[in-house]
């Protein structure tokens, strides 16, 4: 996650704003990474790859599986591994117009373009 990223170099190459993605809650383990939704079904099904995010959980504090139900252990690791939910409002979408100068002149895009969003300066802490 990178707050406050808004495409500022899509904007400087004349890129169409889109809007935003779909929202969505992010599992973020206490090192900063984002646990995905396909890492927590590898364990869930046991697929290859399980034992890689088994391991992340245990050295953030989770207990081993030891062969317990993976939907049943899974819950209890994230929260003794402190995994913590983090909303998501979806990340900013920039479309290019591809092709010659000609076929740019003539192509209409099926998406509205919208403003560009705006970096928003944090406040100033007073000086004492």
């Amino acid at each position: 996650m990178f707050p406050g990223h808004i495409g500022v170099i899509y904007q400087a190459s004349n890129a169409r704003y889109a809007g935003r993605g779909t929202p969505r809650t992010l599992l973020l383990l206490p090192d900063g990474r984002v646990l995905n939704d396909r890492a927590l079904s590898k364990v869930r099904s046991l697929e290859q790859g399980h034992a890689y995010v088994e391991e992340t959980l245990r050295a953030f504090g989770a207990p081993p599986r030891r062969g317990q139900d993976p939907a049943v252990w899974l819950p209890a690791a994230l929260a003794a591994a402190g995994v913590r939910r983090q909303r998501h409002a979806g990340n900013h979408r920039y479309l290019f117009t591809l092709g010659s100068r000609t076929a740019k002149r003539t192509v209409t895009l099926g998406l509205p373009g919208l403003p560009y969003p705006k970096q928003v300066d944090p406040p100033e802490t007073p000086v004492p």
